[in-house]
């Protein structure tokens, strides 16, 4: 037989809260989630939630301000919390491509 040796887990009481505000997006995935500390740790982990452009817009990802310009994740990144925080869905404006078409008649 083989010796095992099992550890003690220990969950926190209290959890730590991110909260996301879709900031002009069409949707997002969750508007909160909770996370506990296990073992004495003061982080825990997330998957932040998907986010859905609205039209014209494409997603950068997931800002600290709700005028953010690049992002501090991705949706379905894995991120450590060690605070109650606010994330902001953040999305530019597509380019446009214009297509002139020039007619000339004689």
């Amino acid at each position: 037989t083989k010796n095992t040796t099992y550890y003690a887990l220990t969950k926190s009481n209290d959890y730590l809260t991110v909260k996301f505000e879709k900031n002009g997006s069409s949707s997002i995935e969750n508007s909160s989630l909770n996370c506990y500390r296990y073992n004495g740790s003061n982080i825990c982990s997330i998957l932040l939630p998907k986010i859905t452009a609205a039209s014209g817009f494409s997603v950068i990802g997931w800002g600290s301000s709700a005028a953010s310009t690049s992002a501090v994740g991705n949706p379905g990144q894995q991120i450590s919390l060690s605070k109650n925080t606010t994330y902001y869905a953040s999305s530019e404006i597509m380019e446009q491509r214009v297509r002139t078409v020039c007619s000339t008649s004689l």
